[in-house]
């Protein structure tokens, strides 16, 4: 039982580093710092919801259970706002046929 619980807590500490780094790196690219606000508030509804069902049930497993997918939930909407910035940059700015 105290293996599963370290490996879950382990998972879920993974999880945030990853999330933190691509969180700390969306602004200063795209210069758009409203959406780590948007997906801020989307994994606080999401760790709340999964909370209250999880923990009653699993406990200390649940609760790192549920801030283990928060925190990859995270990473992953940071990610598809990533992409969706870097892919309207390079339709604002086309790359040239020739350079000289």
């Amino acid at each position: 039982m105290l293996i599963c619980q370290c490996w879950c807590c382990w998972r879920a500490l993974c999880s945030w580093a990853v999330s933190r780094c691509s969180a700390a790196t969306l602004p200063g690219e795209g210069g758009r710092p409203a959406y780590n606000s948007i997906n801020a508030g989307v994994v606080v509804a999401l760790t709340v919801v999964l909370d209250l069902v999880l923990i009653p049930r699993y406990g200390v497993i649940g609760a790192a259970l549920a801030s283990s997918i928060a925190y990859t939930g995270q990473f992953l909407i940071a990610i598809i706002c990533y992409l969706a910035i870097s892919r309207s940059a390079r339709e604002a700015t086309p790359l040239q046929a020739s350079v000289p």
